[in-house]
């Protein structure tokens, strides 16, 4: 469920990792409180208050990037549900994680974007967010585990909502004087 790549932007991944520079831009635990309410509108499935809390705190872990990678696997690949196998997995492939690659795709990603179509499509994606790392275990598994919550596409596409809004918040502060 990767958040990237593929020949026409619509079918991505979702391991959005890093597009946490720009959550960290805003994000302090106050600041969350204060992000306008249509970013941080109620989803079904995904809960963004509780993953812009859990990236927050990883902002402030001595080991900065791959707490960050961890929250991102967590909440891409286990549904932020707290599975040791999930977990585990999320901890090897975190180190793995090309962030110039996955930032990259996070920026283009918007209302378009649909959910992943086959778990094919999401092992792609994960091992292009690996980029010259070897996550050829990591990847099958992790997506494994995300395709097995029945509720997999509604939960992609409200991540994908989340992204495509906090991309667009940026891109009009930006623009800002």
């Amino acid at each position: 469920m990767s958040v990237f790549s593929s020949s026409n932007h619509t079918e991505m991944h979702f391991s959005f990792l890093l597009f946490t520079s720009a959550l960290f831009a805003f994000a302090s635990a106050d600041e969350i409180q204060s992000f306008p309410p249509e970013l941080l509108a109620v989803f079904k499935e995904f809960n963004a208050a509780a993953f812009l809390k859990e990236l927050h705190e990883a902002g402030s872990a001595k080991e900065t990037r791959n707490s960050a990678m961890n929250v991102l696997c967590k909440y891409s690949y286990c549904h932020a549900e707290a599975r040791k196998d999930c977990a585990d997995l999320c901890a090897a492939a975190a180190p793995k994680f090309d962030e110039k690659v996955v930032g990259n795709r996070i920026q283009k990603i918007d209302k378009s974007v649909q959910p992943d179509a086959d778990k094919a499509a999401c092992e792609k994606e994960c091992a292009i967010d690996c980029g010259n790392n070897d996550c050829k275990k990591e990847c099958p598994a992790l997506c494994e585990i995300h395709w097995s919550y029945k509720n997999r596409k509604e939960y992609e596409g409200e991540v994908f909502q989340f992204i495509a809004r906090i991309n667009e918040f940026s891109k009009l502060n930006q623009t800002k004087p």
